[in-house]
């Protein structure tokens, strides 16, 4: 298969896309011309109608029929004046169907009112209000069964549908869009609708029909459920040999999609494969003389350079074994300093964890102090407002005492009087003689009464008084007690700041302790890093100095392959001052490049301060 075919393929299903869309464009543009004429509120003509559907099959070509199917009376109301005329079945409904079948002529849709599949061309537009693109089925026009694929379209005036419009495509039109693609030989083409319906295949008789029937690959309907792409194998249908399936979905506005396939030997399909690797041969081949050839010029040229570039290994070895001793000793230095700062860092941490409970506890006491603060100045407070309502009530008290004072002293002048009276009396019944002595005895009594009334006065004036006097020094006890409260409750206050203050230095001195735990969790993870680094610098130490050792050696077998000689013994290197302990010997008889660097796992240091605040 040409290795341009993919692309052209996906063009070739983009036709087919733009065949049906075409088709559809037809069929909206009727139904919007009739729908446009329902609402513009004259009455529309059958005559224009009719003329206007025989033009769009005109400029159609590809198009076999375009038709309108109407509710009855949808159009213009007068179904009945129209019986069996041209366009209109015999009770006047207008169905008219213009075809290319037996030359370009008017023509009735028929089956639109059996309950039958011969009428889901209009029941199903009509009844889902959606755009739909029919499966293949056999329908009868001009008097032949015609095999015909419909994309069929609601009419709508208003929010109302009134009628179908739509297009047929013939199984021919299919057929000769599909094998008009350029294929190689012993490939076809088909095309399968969304119910699995063959449109177009190479055998007719297979037309119309499941696909599952005719193309034997289990991923077909599938991958044509899911409007997918398809790239599998299938037996062809011409001569059963085995062949490379290709489908691609042909989308559009009608429903499901479709899918276009190619069925092509895979002798087409690997052509360019076979070219390029007959091709790959051809060119190894010539490399592989030309790289002899190469090789034996610069064979006779490269000894002198070779010896040269044996005697900068052999330097170059023992300027890396020299090195690697150095690095293994600075290594070893630093895995000792590392393990040193870790203990330290352990004990700090430990210090900080007990200065952390230290904190904590502080900030815990704090907390409970000013909550014990803050409900002592309350007590305080509601003390002094009682204080103050205390001293309200012996003043309230005082000035009671005080007017019931004058009330006493009132009664004392009364009896004065009644006295004074009673004595006028008596010497009034006196000068009366006998006729006065009855008078005389409660003239008598009046005044004892008036003497022992002065009397109560007096005593009554003299204990309120003392009461006055009480009061008024309860009073005074009073204010300086409740003076005290309010000195008392401005020290509550006070001590309630200075906690409150502490408390928050607390919290504070917690926050600050955290972050510097947290510091030193982080300082002993990069000791713990840089320990595993020195302790990786001593083992890359260790094998700089296995790979010098071996680089002697290799440069020894190129001089003595250059120069023919004896192979010489290599220089020993002196051994490192300090070797890891758990380093292995090295293998004198591995490869150079089978001699990976061994990797230390980490040395697990306790993760000093990693206590949970």
């Amino acid at each position: 298969m040409p290795s341009t075919w993919p692309g052209k393929w996906l063009r070739e299903a983009a036709r087919v896309t733009d065949e049906i869309r075409q088709a559809a464009t037809t069929a909206r543009g009727a139904a919007s011309v009739i729908g446009g004429l329902r609402e513009s509120g004259d009455v529309p003509e059958r005559a224009v109608v009719s003329t206007m559907l025989r033009r769009l099959l005109e400029d159609n070509p590809d198009v076999m029929d375009v038709w309108a199917v109407m509710e009855p009376n949808a159009l213009d109301g007068r179904d009945a004046a129209h019986a069996s005329a041209p366009g209109s079945d015999a009770a006047g409904r207008y169905v008219p169907l213009w075809t290319r079948v037996g030359g370009v002529h008017l023509d009735v849709c028929k089956g639109q009112s059996e309950p039958s599949p011969a009428s889901d061309f209009y029941t199903r537009p009509l009844e889902s209000g959606q755009e739909v693109l029919m499966e293949p089925i056999v329908y009868p026009i001009a008097g032949k069964d015609v095999m015909v694929v419909s994309y069929c379209v609601p009419i709508r005036a208003g929010d109302e549908i009134i009628g179908v419009a739509g297009v047929d495509f013939s199984m021919d039109a299919f057929q000769a869009m599909v094998g008009s693609i350029e294929l190689p030989d012993g490939a076809y083409g088909f095309l399968v609708a969304s119910d699995q319906l063959l449109v177009s295949y190479p055998q007719e008789e297979a037309l119309g029909k499941n696909a599952a029937n005719f193309i034997q690959n289990a991923s077909l309907l599938t991958q044509l459920e899911k409007g997918a792409e398809l790239q599998d194998t299938a037996p062809s249908a011409l001569d059963g040999s085995a062949s490379l399936l290709i489908g691609e979905p042909v989308a559009h506005d009608g429903g499901a999609p479709w899918m276009l396939g190619i069925v092509t030997p895979e002798r087409h399909a690997l052509a360019d494969a076979v070219a390029i690797r007959n091709l790959c041969i051809l060119v190894g081949l010539i490399a592989c003389g030309l790289v002899i050839a190469l090789l034996w010029v610069m064979a006779s040229r490269i000894s002198a350079p070779l010896s040269r570039l044996a005697q900068e290994m052999r330097r170059f070895a023992d300027q890396l074994a020299h090195t690697g001793q150095e690095v293994l000793s600075a290594g070893n230095t630093m895995a000792q300093g590392a393990s040193e700062s870790a203990a330290a860092i352990e004990e700090t941490s430990a210090s900080v964890e007990e200065i952390t409970s230290m904190v904590e506890r502080n900030a815990e006491n704090s907390e409970s102090a000013n909550d014990a603060m803050k409900n002592t100045a309350q007590l305080v407070t509601g003390t002094t407002k009682s204080m103050q309502q205390l001293s309200e009530s012996m003043q309230q008290i005082t000035e009671a005492s005080q007017q019931t004072q004058k009330i006493v002293k009132t009664i004392d002048e009364i009896a004065f009087q009644t006295n004074l009276l009673a004595l006028n009396a008596a010497v009034e019944a006196a000068r009366a003689g006998n006729a006065g002595a009855g008078f005389a005895v409660v003239a008598e009594e009046v005044r004892s009464l008036a003497q022992r009334a002065a009397v109560a006065a007096r005593d009554t004036s003299s204990m309120i008084e003392e009461s006055v006097r009480k009061i008024g020094n309860a009073a005074k006890v009073t204010a300086h007690t409740e003076s005290e409260f309010k000195q008392v409750d401005e020290a509550s206050g006070q001590t309630t700041l200075f906690i409150t203050q502490i408390a928050e230095a607390s919290r504070e001195q917690r926050t600050g302790v955290a972050e510097i735990s947290k510091a030193m969790n982080e300082l002993s993870k990069v000791v713990q890093q840089n320990a595993a680094v020195a302790e990786e610098s001593a083992a890359t130490a260790q094998e700089m100095e296995t790979q010098a050792a071996r680089l002697q050696t290799y440069a020894l077998d190129l001089s003595s392959i250059i120069t023919g000689g004896a192979k010489q013994q290599p220089r020993k290197q002196a051994k490192s001052r300090q070797e890891p302990p758990s380093r292995p010997a090295p293998q004198p008889e591995e490869d150079w490049d089978a001699a990976p660097v061994t990797r230390r796992a980490q040395p697990q240091y306790a993760a000093a301060g990693e206590t949970s605040l």
